[in-house]
């Protein structure tokens, strides 16, 4: 259909949305007529300025990751990565640039990422890694978590065998985010004696009791 439709008084509204990231600029040619069938045109230039929208996480649901608690082998470490890369996008486009730079500032936005929150508490357990840059992803950056204290995770504590992470994206202005769960896996862990405990036993000499409990 047309965006624009003019009423018998010269009055344009506009009838469709106007995207400034597909068309920054309409050129529409006017006509006014008289009962004579008289006319004349004009040219109208209607500028479309842009205004900024919200970035957006993709949709990441169920499980997003399971590692593993602490343990003798294969155990979760700081640093290592959880998950799979997370990717935000912003309809206004992203400054891709290490430095920030880009070919048009004024249209771009610059995204950031925090942890807002973990289930069991405050924002520990977990770390952002650094923002992936990628010139062919045009409007959209990904990023990844990390482990930053495994000792709170632990696959026999139901308080701490499974996590919600909350994961923002701001533009500056406006932001979104999006909720990850994290499960902890069972870990091989080494046995332990119990702590301060002590054994004593007598044994009486015997020469024909080798062997005997």
């Amino acid at each position: 259909g047309n965006k624009f439709s003019i009423s018998s008084d010269g009055t344009i509204t506009v009838e469709l949305p106007l995207d400034y990231e597909v068309t920054q600029e309409y050129t529409l040619t006017v006509e006014a007529r008289d009962p004579g069938n008289l006319f004349d045109s004009a040219t109208v230039t209607i500028t479309v300025d842009p205004e900024n929208e919200k970035p957006r996480f993709a949709t990441y649901a169920g499980v997003f990751a399971e590692i593993y608690e602490p343990g003798a082998v294969s155990g979760a470490e700081t640093n290592d990565i959880v998950g799979s890369l997370i990717l935000a996008s912003d309809p206004d486009g992203v400054v891709l640039s290490v430095d920030g730079s880009t070919s048009s500032p004024d249209t771009k936005d610059t995204l950031t990422y925090s942890i807002v929150s973990v289930s069991n508490g405050g924002t520990s357990g977990f770390k952002l890694g650094t923002k992936v840059v990628d010139d062919n992803l045009n409007d959209a950056q990904v990023i990844n978590i990390l482990v930053d204290d495994p000792s709170i995770f632990n696959y026999e504590d139901n308080n701490k065998n499974t996590f919600s992470i909350t994961l923002r994206v701001s533009d500056g202005a406006k932001s979104d985010d999006v909720s990850l769960t994290v499960q902890i896996k069972d870990s091989n862990e080494a046995p332990a004696l119990i702590s301060g405990s002590s054994i004593t036993r007598s044994i009486d000499e015997c020469s024909s009791c080798l062997g005997q409990d």
